[in-house]
């Protein structure tokens, strides 16, 4: 919940003529601030949230240009990637902010820094979310359910400084694509066992 202090504003009312209701949202890589003003009562609520101590908790390095991937909400469960090795993936409940589980990736989301956001698809009725990571991290998929590592891709599309672009999922094809000297793969998932 927003909560705030009512201050005298009276030098803003030539601003924000009475009666007026302002939402006013700043958003940068790692922080965003939220506020709510009424140019008759002031400042009625403000909240900063910033991704920082978050990923901190899971060991994740802020890149070089913070966290600007987008969490995918799923269901009950908010998935992120804090890119450490001990929380490459993370899922969390969008109620209560809990962690649902993680996936644990030796190196972790790897240099280059991981900027895309997870995605999710079902291949060979396996739910997973696929996730493009950094250079040595690759491209992933991870089961939906339980965070499981189902498969990793290092191999020739990965680029050496970030990974930003969505991968495209058409049936049991993905297709990655990376810049920095990086290149594009097309890859068919073929399923193996029951997960």
């Amino acid at each position: 919940s927003l909560t705030g202090k009512k201050r005298d504003n009276s030098s803003l009312s030539h601003v924000f003529p009475p009666p007026m209701l302002v939402l006013g949202i700043e958003s940068s890589c790692d922080e965003t601030g939220v506020a709510l003003y009424d140019s008759e009562r002031g400042l009625l609520a403000h909240r900063l949230h910033s991704q920082v101590a978050m990923h901190r908790d899971y060991g994740g390095v802020v890149q070089t240009w913070g966290y600007t991937e987008s969490p995918l909400v799923d269901g009950d469960k908010v998935i992120g990637t804090p890119g450490s090795a001990k929380a490459t993936v993370v899922a969390w409940n969008k109620d209560t902010g809990k962690e649902v589980w993680r996936t644990e990736l030796p190196g972790g989301a790897g240099r280059g820094g991981g900027y895309s956001s997870p995605l999710k698809a079902t291949i060979g009725d396996v739910p997973m979310y696929i996730v493009l990571l950094g250079q040595s991290g690759g491209l992933i998929g991870v089961h939906a359910d339980t965070g499981k590592l189902l498969w990793q891709y290092k191999a020739a599309a990965m680029g050496g400084t970030a990974q930003i672009p969505l991968p495209v999922i058409k049936d049991d094809r993905v297709w990655v694509s990376t810049a920095y000297r990086g290149g594009s793969a097309l890859l068919q998932l073929i399923p193996e066992g029951k997960d």
